[in-house]
């Protein structure tokens, strides 16, 4: 047995998770699905940042132009630490992406990434 099966299958509980999730998602919901996936992406995280910061400045009451600024600033910082963390354990485990291990038991919605 080697670690990485260990680390990344979870004893078989990784392989079961993913696929329930997969088979629970119903086909209709995919744009949903694709739009939320976009939305959380690291790729869309600095547009939701400029987007909360743009929106701190339309509100005349000092406020809540700050309380928003203070969270665009908090959420900066957490994505900041989320992608730190992510490229350390990406570098440190190197796991394949699940569609890569587990080919056609997986529905990928959306384009698929094998890296």
């Amino acid at each position: 047995m080697r670690w990485v099966h260990v680390l990344y299958d979870w004893g078989g509980w990784n392989v079961t998770l993913l696929q329930w999730i997969n088979r629970g998602t119903p086909a209709y919901l995919a744009p949903l699905v694709e739009f939320f996936s976009l939305i959380g992406s690291y790729w869309t995280a600095p547009l939701m940042l400029i987007g909360l910061w743009s929106w701190s400045r339309w509100f005349a009451e000092e406020k809540w132009a700050d309380r928003i600024q203070h969270q665009t600033l908090r959420c900066a910082v957490a994505f900041l630490i989320a992608l730190l963390a992510t490229a350390l354990l990406k570098w440190l485990f190197d796991f394949p992406r699940p569609p890569a291990v587990l080919g056609a038991l997986v529905r990928v919605m959306g384009v698929p990434e094998y890296h």
